[in-house]
């Protein structure tokens, strides 16, 4: 959960290689209206950082869950 969107390449190459190349654009094209709902105080990286973090860290957990119960059989 620390390392965010860096995790998913500790989980497996391929997610964090899909997350490289999705993820990083959907959160460059919903920052500027997320920034503007939120009445444009905010800085916009700090917008796609958060929105980053929340696509990518459920995204991690669940890869590493399936990874357990790959090595649990």
């Amino acid at each position: 959960m620390l390392l965010g969107p860096l995790g998913l390449f500790y989980v497996s190459f391929l997610s964090g290689v899909v997350a490289f190349f999705t993820v990083i654009p959907l959160a460059r094209w919903l920052t500027p209206p997320t920034a503007y709902a939120l009445g444009g105080r905010i800085e916009l990286v700090w917008v796609a950082l958060g929105l980053t973090w929340c696509i990518t860290v459920p995204w991690a957990i669940a890869g590493v869950l399936r990874h357990n119960r790959k090595i649990d059989r």
